[in-house]
């Protein structure tokens, strides 16, 4: 109870109502920008973990585009490049 202002001990009925009205307004507010803090975060997180995949999806066909290649330069047959890696015949003729 030590918390408690001591104006509050002043204030008549009317007074005492506006003033708890004024702190559940207050309160409202601040929960309502925690909330919207609170999920921009979660959104920020999804959306970069989301970027994340993307760019390990890419690297990895990236690299498997580049192992071919080097296969293909080898002289390792086309159609068995393509096989091993899944890859369609145009796209090995033309690394």
């Amino acid at each position: 109870m030590d918390k408690i202002p001591k104006f509050l001990d002043k204030l008549n009925r009317m007074e005492r109502m506006s003033y708890e009205a004024s702190l559940k307004t207050k309160w409202d507010t601040q929960n309502a920008f925690d909330y919207a803090i609170k999920e921009a975060a979660k959104r920020a997180a999804k959306e970069a973990t989301k970027k994340t995949q993307e760019e390990e999806r890419t690297k990895a066909e990236q690299e498997r585009l580049e192992s071919a290649k080097s296969l293909k330069q080898s002289g390792v047959a086309i159609h068995l490049i393509a096989e091993s890696f899944k890859l369609p015949l145009e796209v090995v003729e033309k690394l």
